[in-house]
């Protein structure tokens, strides 16, 4: 009986990891805003946008662009890391707008301690989890021989 409790509580664990991945994320990156005027002249339906830091990872997911003009559908599509350029595509050409970038930085650069503390603790739970299940598979098997 006791093995079953514990392959039950380990498969809390492992249900609650989506949740602690989404804690620990939002502790380890902060969101940064910034507007950039952008003109598009004709036929043009991107443009380059410098950002002041790092997005997170190099990758287009940890970032959103919204406009001012109900005409455009920005949409982020590359980014240049060694220039913080990204570069967004889906703008109403021959227009003039003020496109607001949101995009995660990471928050503890300075901090390079808690980084690597935050980023091992999935490792740690999922060790957890897979030691209480091979613990509860031993031990109900060691006790019917």
């Amino acid at each position: 009986m006791k093995s079953v409790l514990q392959a039950i509580g380990a498969a809390l664990i492992v249900l609650l990891i989506p949740a602690i991945m989404i804690s620990l994320d939002s502790f380890r990156l902060t969101d940064q805003e910034e507007p950039h005027n952008v003109t598009t002249g004709a036929s043009v339906t991107s443009a380059n946008l410098t950002l002041a830091q790092d997005l997170y990872n190099d990758d287009t997911v940890n970032a959103s662009v919204t406009s001012n003009l109900t005409s455009d559908a920005p949409v982020p599509s590359t980014y240049t890391a060694s220039t913080n350029v990204l570069l967004v595509t889906g703008l109403d050409d021959s227009a003039t707008r003020q496109l607001t970038v949101t995009y995660s930085v990471d928050a503890l650069t300075d901090y390079w301690g808690a980084a690597l503390g935050s980023r091992t603790i999935p490792l740690f739970i999922i060790l957890a989890a897979l030691g209480i299940i091979g613990g509860s598979v031993y031990q109900a098997y060691s006790r019917n021989n």
